[in-house]
């Protein structure tokens, strides 16, 4: 009786074996099935007309939209390895005539950086209604490049006025640079004090000239006698704080939201510092000029101006009478 039923279940066992021998093999089979018909589908596929076609309007497309971007590029006259173009953007009495002309000497040539569209806002928005398009801007800044083959730098003053700015050729100009490349129109853009700037303009309301150079002592002390005592109208200059401040800020934000390429420095760090890292920071912007180990003796050697400013406290008779106004301002961090 044991002997029986041992065989019988070998012989159940066997079965079991088999069967799942049978089923293993019958999901390889059908595998290796799915795989060729997979493989004569895809074969079909590659080989298929309508893909060929599709995969060429693909190339197309690509090749269209290369084609499109560089018909977008601007093909200027500026010219890649002459002198790096740039401008210098920045209110009126903030120094930028002595900027520009330190940057000109420290990057080995000084040229001319003119107020090229304008000295003021009636002749900046004479200028930009009369200039149309962006020849303006390519046109000067290629002549330059010209003219003045042997500097590192070229380019202009720009004041941002409100009332012209937002121009349509100036805006085009500015949209013009935020795409130029090889090479880039950079821009410095400087900001100083707008306390120091308002008492700089009341003092050159007197029939003083716009700068002094160095050992010019008799237009030194005009510039002194001229910028002491001051009776300011607090009325008047904070109406400009407020005015001139949302302006200021208008301009940064447009700058950044068309992408033009620009550094923002401030005539307190390139004139008042200890030392010149605000000078470097502008060369290597600029990818010209000294970009390490420049001292702000090195500076003041190259420069052809003298500041003629005096302490706030002299420069305006009432000073007390404005430290009350601005107490508890936005502008209160402005005096000095």
């Amino acid at each position: 009786m044991v002997t029986i039923g041992t065989n019988k279940k070998s012989k159940a066992e066997t079965l079991n074996q088999i069967s799942r021998l049978f089923s293993l093999t019958a999901s390889i089979s059908l595998f290796v099935l799915l795989c060729i018909f997979t493989a004569y589908n895809i074969n079909m596929i590659v080989r298929s007309p309508r893909l060929n076609s599709t995969i060429e309007r693909v190339e197309i497309l690509s090749e269209h939209e290369k084609i499109v971007t560089d018909l977008q590029r601007p093909h200027t006259c500026l010219k890649k390895h002459g002198p790096q173009p740039y401008i210098l953007m920045s209110l009126g009495r903030s120094g930028t005539s002595s900027t520009a002309q330190v940057i000109g000497s420290l990057t080995g040539y000084d040229t001319p950086c003119q107020e090229y569209t304008g000295k003021d806002t009636h002749d900046s928005k004479l200028f930009f209604n009369q200039n149309t398009g962006t020849k303006w801007l390519t046109t000067y800044l290629c002549e330059m490049q010209k003219k003045y083959k042997k500097a590192a730098v070229i380019g202009f003053k720009w004041k941002p006025y409100p009332n012209a700015i937002y121009l349509p050729s100036s805006q085009e100009g500015l949209k013009l640079m935020a795409i130029q490349d090889n090479p880039q129109i950079k821009v410095v853009r400087s900001k100083r004090n707008l306390v120091d700037v308002y008492l700089s303009r009341k003092k050159h309301e007197n029939d003083v000239a716009a700068h002094c150079t160095v050992g010019n002592t008799t237009c030194i002390k005009m510039h002194k006698e001229s910028a002491v005592g001051l009776t300011i109208d607090t009325e008047d200059l904070l109406s400009f704080l407020k005015y001139t401040t949302t302006e200021e800020e208008k301009v940064d934000d447009m700058l950044e939201e068309l992408g033009v390429p620009h550094i923002m420095v401030s005539y307190e760090n390139l004139y008042n510092a200890d030392n010149a890292e605000e000078w470097m920071r502008i060369f290597r912007f600029l990818g010209k000029g000294p970009t390490e180990k420049l001292t702000m003796k090195i500076v003041q050697k190259a420069m052809n101006h003298v500041s003629t400013s005096v302490p706030q406290s002299k420069s305006m008779s009432n000073y007390d009478e404005v430290a009350n106004s601005l107490k508890g301002t936005s502008y209160e961090n402005l005096l000095h």
